[in-house]
C-alpha cells in the first residue's frame, strides 16, 4: 500500500482525513453505486505491487475543450411503453441502417402484439437470453444505439442495457507474468454486458501533447482510445469533421482498463450511443462473446482480429498496463510491421503465417519525402503530424481486415498459383487492378434489358451442360452459379481488356466469323489448361497473362486474344476458394466448351450494345467493386443435387427467404469507421 494512504487504510468510514479519501481506492471503489451488489476487489497474491498513480472513476471525465451537446441539441424517444424501444419506429434507433435490423429474436414473433415498424434493437428480449447482445452482433462492428435518461421510457427499458451499467462483480489480479488483469468471481454468459472502458476524454492535440511527455510513446497509447467511429470529413457536425476525441485512462479509469490482450478472446469492444447529439464522446461498451466460467481471466483483441507481433508493452514496468491500442488511433511512430502470408490448408480455408519485421514507420514516412526532387513543380511536401500517422496505421490496417474478410467470402488468395510456384508473381496478376473493367448498361440500344441476356445464356448453359438436374430447385441454384461466376471481377476485367484490344486492333468480326475463332481456339485451350503441366505449357500460358514485351501484342491475331480470356477465366475458376466446389462444370471438354461459350455472349451483347467500360483509377474502387460481387452472391448453406460445394444465391433472394448474409466485420469506434453500417470497403 502506498504510504500516502497507508495510514488512511486504518480509518475507513471515519470522520476527518477528508484529503485523504480522493486517493483510496477503497473509498473510490465503496463510493459506487454498484458496489454493493456489484463490488470491484484489488487482490494482489503475487508480490508487493500497488496500482500507483491511479483513481478509479464510474463515468468519463471531460478534459479541457470538450463539450457535451447543449440541451437545445438533445433528443430521446417518446415511446409510451418499453417494448417500443425494440423497434425501428423508437426515434434512437433511427440511425440502424436497414440491414442492421433483425428479427431474430423470438423467432421473428412479436409476442406483445401488432407493431408498426421491424424490430432493430440489439438485444433479445425474452426468455434465457433476455438483455443479452443479439449473436449476430457478436462479429459485427455497427454501433450500438440505446435509449438514455432524456428518453420518455423507463429505466427498466429493454434498450438500455449499458445505460443501467455494470451488473458484474469484477476483480482486478496480480498475475505472475502479465503484469495486472480482471477476472469476475460469477458466471458470464455469452452476450452479456460486462462494463465500459472510462477515462478522461481530451483533444486530439491534448492527446499527442502527452505522448511527446510520455517516455516510451507506447506506453502512453496503450491507454488512449480514439472516439473516431463517426468521424467524418464530409459531416455536417463540426465536432465530427475534426481528429477525433480520444479517452485517456491511464491515471483515471474504471477496472476494464487492467483487462489483457488475447488473440483468442473472449470479449469484445463496442462503440454505444445514447443521445444522438453526444456522437462525438460516445461510450465503448464490453461485451462477452463467449461463456466465460467465473475466475477465468477476461481478454478481448486490442487490435480487431488483425494481429501485430511484438507491439504489446514489455518489460515488467508496463507489464501490468492494458494496452488498449487500436488500429484507428495508434500514434507509435516506431513498432513492428507484421508481414502476413496467407497460405491455403484446404480448399476455401485460409490460414495465415506472421512474421514481425523491426519497422520504423516514422523514418519510412520521411523517407519518402526525401525522395521528392528539387525539380518538382509541386512544393514539398510538409512533415506528417501523428494525426497523419495515425490515419495511415489505420490505412494500413483496414485494408488487411478488408482483404482477410474478403478472401473468406471468396475473392482470390494471393498465395494461391496455378502453376504451382508459390513465388510465381504471374498467375496473380489477373486478380490485380485493371485499368478499365466491362460493366453493364441498363438496357442494350434496341431496349431490352442488359440482365435478359445472362438470364438466357444461364438458362441454356445449365440446361445443356447439366441435363441430369430434373428438380426445378437445382436448376435455379445452378444457374445462380454460373451467374456468380460470369459476373464475377476477374472476368469483367479480363473482358474488358479483350473488348479494348480487340478495338484497339479494329477486330470487328461478325457473329459468325468469331463463333469460328472461338471453335479454332477450343481444341488449343483444352490442351494447354487441361494437358500435363509442363513447363512449356506453364510457359505458354504465362506468356498469355504477361506478354514479354507489348509490342509483341501487335503480331497477335485474333485467336491469340480470344485465348488470353480463356486462359485468365480458367485460372479464376479453378483457384480454390469457397465457390470453387458450386463453379465445378464436371469434365476438361465441358469447360471448355462453357468458356467459350461465355465470350460468345459477351460477344453478341457488345455487338447489341449492352456494354461499356469503367475505369478503376485508387485501389478502393477495386475493393468495393469486389465487395459488391461478394455480397450480390453471398455463400448459402445450400447445396446442389449434384455437387458438394457450396451454392449462392442473389441478395434479394436470401433477404427474401430469411438468410442470414454474412455479418462483414471490421473494427468500430475507436476500431474503426465513421461508416454507421460497416463494411469492409471503402466509402463508394
Amino acid at each position: 500500500m502506498e504510504q500516502a494512504t497507508e495510514q488512511h487504510f486504518y480509518h475507513h468510514g471515519k470522520e476527518g482525513r477528508e484529503d485523504e479519501k480522493s486517493s483510496c481506492h477503497w473509498c473510490q471503489i465503496r463510493s459506487f453505486p454498484t458496489h454493493k451488489t456489484s463490488p470491484i476487489t484489488v487482490v494482489n497474491e503475487v508480490d508487493t505491487e500497488v496500482l500507483k498513480d491511479f483513481r478509479f472513476i464510474d463515468s468519463n471525465v471531460l478534459g479541457h475543450g470538450v463539450e457535451p451537446a447543449e440541451d437545445s441539441f438533445r433528443s430521446g424517444c417518446a415511446c409510451t411503453h418499453d417494448s417500443d424501444c425494440q423497434f425501428t419506429g423508437c426515434l434512437c434507433l433511427a440511425d440502424i441502417e436497414d440491414d442492421e435490423n433483425d428479427s431474430d429474436d423470438d423467432n421473428g414473433m412479436d409476442l406483445d402484439g401488432p407493431r408498426p415498424s421491424r424490430k432493430a434493437y440489439a438485444y433479445h428480449t425474452h426468455g434465457s437470453k433476455a438483455g443479452l447482445l443479439r449473436s449476430r452482433l457478436h462479429d459485427s462492428k455497427v454501433p450500438i444505439y440505446e435509449c438514455h435518461q432524456g428518453c420518455a421510457c423507463t429505466i427498466d427499458c429493454p434498450n438500455r442495457v449499458v445505460e443501467r451499467g455494470r451488473t458484474i462483480p469484477l476483480q482486478i489480479f496480480r498475475t505472475t507474468d502479465r503484469g495486472w488483469g480482471v477476472k469476475s468471481p460469477d458466471y458470464i454468459k455469452k452476450g452479456q454486458f460486462v462494463d465500459r472502458y472510462f477515462g478522461e476524454i481530451i483533444t486530439s492535440e491534448e492527446a499527442d501533447r502527452r505522448r511527446s511527455a510520455s517516455t516510451i510513446s507506447q506506453k502512453k497509447d496503450v491507454y488512449l482510445f480514439a472516439l473516431d467511429k463517426f468521424t467524418d470529413p464530409d459531416s455536417l457536425d463540426p465536432r465530427l469533421k475534426g481528429p477525433p476525441l480520444e479517452v485517456d485512462g491511464e491515471f483515471m479509469s474504471g477496472p476494464t482498463r487492467f483487462i489483457n490482450h488475447s488473440c483468442d478472446p473472449n470479449m469484445r469492444i463496442f462503440a454505444r450511443v445514447g443521445d444522438h447529439a453526444d456522437k462525438h464522446i460516445h461510450d465503448l461498451a464490453l461485451f462477452a462473446i463467449k461463456d466465460i466460467p467465473k475466475g477465468d481471466e477476461l481478454t478481448f483483441d486490442y487490435v480487431g482480429g488483425v494481429a501485430y507481433d511484438g507491439e504489446e508493452p514489455e518489460g515488467d514496468d508496463v507489464g501490468h498496463m492494458t494496452p488498449l491500442e487500436r488500429p484507428a488511433s495508434d500514434g507509435t511512430s516506431v513498432g513492428l510491421l507484421t508481414q502476413e502470408v496467407i497460405t491455403e490448408e484446404s480448399p476455401g480455408n485460409v490460414s495465415t503465417q506472421k512474421q514481425s519485421i523491426p519497422f520504423n514507420l516514422e523514418a519510412y514516412l520521411f523517407a519518402g519525402l526525401k525522395t521528392w526532387s528539387r525539380n518538382q513543380t509541386e512544393p514539398r511536401p510538409k512533415p506528417l503530424t501523428m494525426q497523419a500517422h495515425r490515419t495511415l496505421r489505420r490505412r494500413s490496417l483496414t485494408n488487411r481486415q478488408i482483404l482477410r474478410d474478403q478472401i473468406s467470402r471468396g475473392r482470390p488468395d494471393p498465395s494461391q498459383t496455378w502453376c504451382g510456384d508459390r513465388s510465381c508473381p504471374i498467375d496473380n496478376l489477373i486478380f490485380e487492378i485493371p485499368s478499365k473493367c466491362a460493366i453493364d448498361k441498363k438496357k442494350s440500344k434496341s431496349g431490352c434489358l442488359v440482365k435478359t441476356f445472362y438470364e438466357d445464356f444461364a438458362v441454356d448453359m445449365a440446361d445443356a451442360l447439366f441435363p441430369k438436374l430434373f428438380t426445378t430447385s437445382a436448376k435455379i441454384r445452378k444457374r445462380q452459379n454460373i451467374m456468380s461466376f460470369v459476373d464475377s471481377p476477374p472476368i469483367r476485367a479480363a473482358l474488358g481488356r479483350f473488348l479494348r484490344s480487340c478495338k484497339s486492333r479494329q477486330f470487328q468480326p461478325p457473329n459468325e466469323e468469331m463463333e469460328a475463332e472461338l471453335v479454332n481456339a477450343r481444341p488449343i485451350f483444352h490442351d494447354l489448361m487441361f494437358g500435363e503441366k509442363t513447363a512449356d505449357r506453364v510457359k505458354s500460358v504465362h506468356l498469355y497473362i504477361k506478354p514479354k514485351k507489348k509490342k509483341s501484342q501487335t503480331r497477335w491475331a485474333l485467336g491469340d486474344f480470344v485465348l488470353q480470356f480463356l486462359v485468365t477465366a480458367e485460372i479464376w475458376r479453378s483457384h480454390k476458394t469457397c465457390r470453387s466446389a458450386a463453379w465445378s462444370l464436371g469434365s476438361s471438354e465441358v469447360v471448355a466448351e462453357f468458356m467459350t461459350a461465355m465470350l460468345m455472349n459477351f460477344w453478341h451483347m457488345q455487338s447489341e450494345g449492352c456494354l461499356e467500360f469503367r475505369e478503376f483509377n485508387e485501389d478502393h474502387q477495386w475493393e468495393v467493386f469486389w465487395d459488391d460481387w461478394l455480397g450480390e452472391y453471398p455463400v448459402t448453406g445450400d447445396q446442389d443435387e449434384d455437387s458438394s460445394g457450396e451454392a449462392f444465391v442473389t441478395r434479394e433472394e436470401a433477404e427474401a427467404n430469411g438468410g442470414t448474409m454474412l455479418e462483414v466485420v471490421g473494427y468500430i469506434g475507436a476500431l474503426g469507421s465513421c461508416d454507421a453500417s460497416y463494411k469492409p470497403s471503402r466509402p463508394k
